[in-house]
């Protein structure tokens, strides 16, 4: 990921008056610019289309993009979107989405890392999600064409093209292959 930091330290709603077309991280009060290419675009998509689609026909919940604001985290000097993220129905206030920023942990989170990424961002950002209640993180590697399935307690699982994601007891029934992401 490439950064560009601000010396004062920001609050959520700092983040979220600055935001235009540009996505941001906020770790510890600092802002990170993230740089997504248009190739790591279209992967994130094609994973939220295919999740939705899944989602959608079966009335599981709710699929949501890169620019939802998941409000999961207890400090205010934190703010971490993901590309893409799945929340049951049976988990939502009232069943549906409301007009605010998202405050249940979603089930499933999708992550897709760009070519200039940190590693130690990139695992403090997984490590807050885990953290915060997210169950499943899927990181996308669309230069190195491999995705990791990461859970709280268990080994990272990476799959390869040949493999498919599946959607394990969070999304059963949902597969798809490795290869379709990278398919562009």
């Amino acid at each position: 990921m490439a950064s560009s930091a601000l010396e004062e330290r920001l609050t959520k709603a700092d983040v979220l008056d600055l935001l235009d077309d540009r996505r941001f991280d906020l770790v510890d009060g600092k802002l990170i610019e993230l740089r997504i290419s248009w190739r790591d675009s279209i992967a994130s998509a094609a994973i939220a289309c295919e999740l939705h689609d899944f989602v959608r026909a079966r009335r599981l919940g709710f699929v949501a993009g890169a620019d939802n604001v998941l409000d999961i985290f207890d400090d205010p000097y934190h703010f971490r979107p993901a590309n893409a993220s799945f929340t049951r129905t049976e988990r939502v206030p009232e069943g549906r989405p409301d007009d605010g920023d998202q405050e249940v942990s979603p089930d499933l989170v999708v992550e897709v890392v760009p070519a200039d990424h940190h590693d130690r961002l990139l695992q403090d950002k997984i490590e807050a999600f885990l953290d915060a209640g997210v169950p499943l993180v899927w990181v996308v590697n669309p230069g190195m064409e491999f995705v990791d399935v990461i859970r709280r307690r268990r080994p990272r699982q990476r799959l390869s093209p040949e493999d498919s994601l599946d959607g394990e007891d969070v999304l059963p029934g949902f597969s798809y292959p490795v290869a379709d992401i990278f398919d562009i």
